[in-house]
């Protein structure tokens, strides 16, 4: 399942939640496994927490608190990012299995075409002339 929203072109600072396609997730308990960074695009893997609104939430596994999807948020038509106190690959932590992981949000506000991202992953200051999606794996 893929939100692939329209251009961006609303004005005002607005928080995740208030972009199409990110209003049925909570990104605070969501994880980052991976972050691509490659001309004109981020890709940020993530395992999202699904809010109950989401079409595809199902019960939360046994031993979970939330509903966990595999994902990835992307933006597209990146004219510049500035990302400043990303880990450094030797220092990304591990989970269990051995996986990346980097961490969770703090906040991910919006003004269009300007995006701000901070978490454990470090603070992204991103310019796209295109607004975020998720594409779901």
């Amino acid at each position: 399942m893929r939100s692939r929203p329209e251009r961006a072109d609303f004005g005002g600072i607005v928080d995740y939640w208030d972009l199409t396609g990110f209003g049925s997730l909570y990104l605070e308990d969501s994880w980052v496994l991976d972050v691509r960074v490659t001309p004109g695009s981020i890709l940020m893997e993530c395992e999202l927490v699904l809010r109950p609104e989401n079409l595809l939430y199902r019960e939360p596994a046994p031993g979970e608190q939330y509903c966990y999807r595999r994902a990835r948020i992307c933006f597209t038509s990146v004219v510049s990012i500035d990302w400043r106190e990303h880990p450094a690959e030797n220092t990304v932590a591990r989970d269990a299995t051995g996986q990346r992981d980097y961490g969770s949000f703090d906040s991910f506000t919006a003004t269009p075409p300007e995006y701000h991202l901070a978490g454990d992953f470090g603070v992204m200051d991103i310019v796209a002339t295109e607004r975020p999606f998720v594409d779901y794996t």
